[in-house]
């Protein structure tokens, strides 16, 4: 091979070489960083061990060179102060935050320490960053919602039943991305011709009382807002969705995963990935603040084909079609 051989060999490896993070360079160096969610620890969704195995993907492995201070709240939004001020305690360099609620516990105690966003939903609506392509503080990340999501979320559930005219809105009124969100599906109801019926709730011990109230209503159909008030009463709400026959969709896989009929919803390893992303930037010297909130690229729609089966409701071709995952 002569000399000019050589130099395109090396320059064509060069070009289609992954490059190392920069900490891959700092031999023995072992970075911390924490996890907060409210999630139970023996949710799938809600484990670290999700972010863990993005992370090693790009260089960071547990036991090698990253140590992952986990904290789960079990559901309880009033542990939350007390498992973010620990992280803190522990000197960690960031702290990925599972929703909105995790990143305001950390955001109330610390204002230097770098927040990632993982399941964001109007983050600036909720005070977390000033805008999304200049977060202008310590937090970043990614956010789940935009309220076309939620319009497109409905048409499906009128798509699965058309019959379905009077659907049941149940949600936490206090959250920006739901009064967002019913702003948009409001305005796309008339054209639909159906009627909505909200059902408000912000505490988790209001939850049986609302359901009460959705059932005296005799809706055709349901339409679920997952948010913290809900946490650990999502079966709950499937069954009774299930229970009554009503043909129902939620915000995230979780809920198919309960029992709902459809779900419309971002992609869950794309959006760890992400925040896996997120995170090698800023311990390799970025800001948040000047790291624009990311959108999710595209949006997926799963169905849960038993539910269906039990609600007697033949899933037309055209959502089947559509969707990433049909549960069986």
């Amino acid at each position: 091979m002569n000399r000019r051989d050589t130099l395109l060999s090396l320059l064509t490896l060069s070009s289609i070489a992954i490059p190392l993070p920069s900490f891959a360079q700092e031999s023995g160096r072992i970075r911390k960083i924490g996890y907060l969610t409210l999630e139970h620890h023996e949710l799938g969704k809600g484990s670290p061990k999700n972010l863990s195995n993005a992370l090693k993907k790009i260089g960071y492995e547990e036991g090698r060179n990253l140590i992952i201070e986990s904290r789960w709240a079990d559901r309880s939004l009033e542990s939350l102060p007390a498992l973010a001020a620990e992280l803190v305690d522990r000197k960690v360099e960031l702290i990925a935050a599972f929703s909105n609620a995790e990143a305001i516990a950390v955001r109330d105690v610390t204002r230097t320490i770098p927040i990632v966003l993982i399941w964001g939903g109007s983050p600036v609506e909720e005070g977390l960053v000033t805008s999304l392509t200049h977060p202008g503080g310590n937090i970043t990340g990614t956010t789940y919602f935009e309220p076309m999501m939620l319009t497109r979320s409905f048409q499906f559930l009128r798509e699965a039943k058309p019959s379905a005219l009077r659907i049941a809105v149940v949600g936490d009124h206090t959250s920006n991305y739901y009064r967002e969100g019913m702003e948009a599906i409001a305005k796309s109801a008339p054209s639909l011709g159906v009627r909505l019926n909200y059902f408000d709730v912000t505490d988790t011990d209001q939850v049986p009382s609302m359901l009460r109230k959705v059932a005296s209503s005799r809706p055709d159909g349901l339409f679920f807002l997952q948010g913290p008030p809900f946490y650990h009463r999502v079966s709950e709400i499937a069954s009774f969705a299930l229970e009554h026959k009503l043909p129902s969709i939620g915000s995230t896989s979780f809920w198919t995963a309960r029992g709902g009929l459809l779900a419309y919803h971002s992609n869950p390893q794309e959006t760890i990935a992400r925040c896996a992303s997120f995170i090698d930037r800023i311990l390799r010297g970025a800001r948040p603040a000047d790291l624009p909130i990311e959108m999710p690229k595209r949006y997926e729609l799963t169905i849960n084909a038993k539910t269906a089966k039990a609600l007697d409701l033949k899933i037309p071709q055209s959502l089947l079609i559509q969707a990433t995952q049909v549960m069986q």
